[in-house]
């Protein structure tokens, strides 16, 4: 599988760099590592240049002059000054700049275009003045000096270090948002050293925070656990400036709306949003953010059998404007699952708002508590609610809860309805869910909401979360009777949470052992193997490494075989002769029938080879029905 280094932005930025390529004679794993860094960082920048859709601008507005001086100033004020530094313009709208490890960047025509609007907006200088220039130094010094930030504390190549010796770090994402911060601090005092002024370097970030807010607005919904980088707010919340706690505390609540979104911390949660209510109690997104806390710590309460199907509580993420812009079988008779307590407050939170506030997916969330009420009105509003959602706002979440609604009404004939409404969204959500369902008789209605549902999604990626709720919903509407879509969940989407647990058992389908398809060793060495490993399993390679496919490529001709690495770690390894190591029990010139019995009949072929497709992909050639060349990959 090909592996491109990200591309490293100031939005999103990881560098790393060396003075000069090592030769491979007698070296320890870091300085091969090294090497192979500044080998594929080169070769990744060059490929990035050759297959720009806009291609490389020698010069954009004369802002050739302003990079070279600005990137001078910065180098020559760092006290290390002794590398190769590669710089291109590539035409392209969007606001960015990004590097490599090696020490290459890319800056983009949009970055360059928005920072002379800028300095207009601003200070009122047109470009053909003569002060225009020393804005342009202003204004694009924070974002080369952050990422000379990385470069010199030599983050990416910590990171790969940690990663082959395995010493236990920080989440992956925690740890790069750390280096982001670091990389903003080193910034900082690069710039002052280089006699810029540094209030330039907050007035970057807060442009930054403006393009975020827009996309918050048009219904992004980042969420900072999972990403890679500090939003601007919590990189503005370090520096020291006029309104630092403000940006504190709007990183805080990210965090906490963040929380509510994944049902983690529900209870600090809770607190942070009756904090945020005790300075603006009328604030409606606060409130709402509240109940929707409230509706997921109730569900906590409860056991996975009690509430029968999975919902979807759905909560935008926090954004700036909301402070600082103005503008199944059941008896007739339920019990509700959980705490009563919970549910009730929960409900009647629900029930202050819900005249007020149509937005849909808060009517999709109070529908799929309401359906739970004993009431049998209650029922009948709950599907009213969730029906008038999903014809607002056509998206899985609102689909979903409908379905869910009809699953635990009482009313006669909804539960046939729900499961059919799972299975025509589990088809559109994932083709490979047909085989299960073949044959069957399908429900016009449920046809139609599908239709509009993957109308409405036309162009847009769909949540990962959202589509194994669906798929599990359709599993325990249909566990009694199709034990092939439970496997198909258990093996796909989930086998360790408590709702695989119950499925598993009640539908007496086991769920996978994690060894299944244990990767098998090649002399020692297998797909994920480090540069270090490596280097004491089979020593160095016997000529000097190459690029090909974005990795580079060890040959080790005494054993016939070729490694592919990247960022330290084995992809691939290629067994081309007699002489190469086994895989298992496999070796060139085993029988086709040795290899079926290894690794199953199913496989696909793809121009020469047989492609099987385990925990990894192992690729075949035969030659009369017997093993010619073989490649593991990932």
């Amino acid at each position: 599988m090909k592996k491109n280094f990200a591309k490293l932005t100031f939005l999103t930025l990881f560098i790393v760099t060396a003075n000069s390529i090592l030769p491979l004679e007698s070296v320890n794993f870091e300085e091969a590592l090294w090497s192979q860094v500044q080998a594929l960082s080169l070769a990744d920048y060059k490929k990035n240049i050759k297959d720009s859709p806009g291609g490389e601008v020698k010069d954009y507005k004369n802002w050739g002059q302003t990079i070279a001086t600005v990137f001078q100033k910065l180098r020559s004020n760092s006290g290390n000054v002794n590398f190769e530094l590669q710089y291109t313009i590539m035409k392209d709208s969007t606001f960015n700049a990004f590097a490599f490890p090696g020490g290459q960047f890319i800056i983009h025509t949009g970055l360059l275009e928005e920072m002379d609007k800028l300095i207009q907006k601003d200070t009122g200088s047109r470009q053909e003045s003569s002060d225009f220039t020393k804005y342009r130094e202003q204004y694009l010094a924070p974002v080369l000096a952050h990422e000379l930030g990385h470069f010199y504390n030599r983050h990416s190549f910590k990171s790969y270090l940690a990663k082959i010796e395995k010493k236990p770090t920080k989440d992956e994402n925690e740890e790069s948002r750390d280096l982001e911060l670091d990389a903003d601090m080193s910034g900082i005092l690069l710039m002052q050293k280089a006699g810029f002024d540094v209030n330039y370097f907050t007035k970057m970030l807060k442009t930054l925070n403006e393009i975020r807010q827009k996309d918050l607005n048009a219904g992004a919904r980042p969420n900072p656990y999972f990403q890679s980088h500090p939003s601007p707010n919590e990189r503005l919340s370090k520096i020291n400036s006029e309104h630092k706690d403000i940006y504190e505390w709007a990183a805080k609540m990210e965090y906490a709306f963040s929380d509510i979104q994944t049902s983690r911390n529900l209870e600090k949660a809770l607190k942070e949003l009756d904090d945020a209510l005790t300075t603006y109690p009328d604030n409606l997104d606060f409130q709402k953010a509240r109940v929707v806390a409230l509706h997921k710590i109730w569900i906590e309460s409860a056991l996975v059998e009690d509430l029968k199907l999975k919902s979807i509580i759905d909560l935008p993420s926090f954004r700036d404007n909301m402070v600082f812009d103005k503008k199944a079988q059941k008896s007739v008779t339920k019990k509700i699952p959980g705490d009563r307590a919970k549910f009730n407050k929960t409900l009647t939170a629900y029930r202050n708002l819900i005249k007020e506030n149509k937005d849909p997916w808060f009517v999709s969330n109070f529908s799929v508590l309401l359906v739970y009420s004993p009431e049998k009105q209650d029922e009948a509003n709950a599907i009213k609610l969730a029906r008038s959602a999903f014809n607002v706002s056509q998206n899985i979440q609102t689909l979903n809860n409908l379905g869910f609604c009809h699953a635990l009404a009482v009313l006669e004939g909804n539960a046939k309805l729900s499961k059919e409404i799972f299975k025509e969204m589990a088809r559109t959500l994932n083709p490979e869910v047909e085989e299960f369902f073949k044959g069957q008789p399908r429900n016009n209605e449920a046809i139609q909401f599908a239709k509009d549902l993957k109308k409405a999604m036309q162009n847009k990626e769909s949540d990962e979360e959202d589509v194994s709720a669906v798929i599990l919903n359709a599993s325990l509407l249909e566990m009694t009777t199709n034990k092939g879509i439970v496997k198909f969940y258990l093996t796909n989407y989930d086998s360790s949470s408590k709702w695989a647990e119950f499925m598993s058992k009640s539908a007496a389908v086991s769920i996978p052992s994690q060894t299944d398809g244990k990767t098998a060793l090649v002399a020692g060495i297998h797909i994920g193997t480090t540069i270090k490993e490596l280097l004491a399993l089979w020593k160095e390679p016997n000529r000097k490494p190459k690029i090909e496919d974005g990795m580079e490529i060890w040959y080790y001709d005494g054993k016939s075989a070729k490694v592919y690495m990247r960022e330290g770690i084995v992809h691939q390894i290629h067994l081309l002769g007699e002489d190469s190591p086994a895989y298992g029990t496999i070796k060139i010139g085993s029988d086709k029938a040795l290899v079926e019995k290894e690794l199953g009949k199913k496989y696909k072929k793809q121009n020469k080879f047989i492609i099987f497709d385990n925990k990894e992909k192992v690729g075949l050639s035969f030659d009369e029905n017997k093993v010619e060349r073989l490649l593991i990959f990932d």
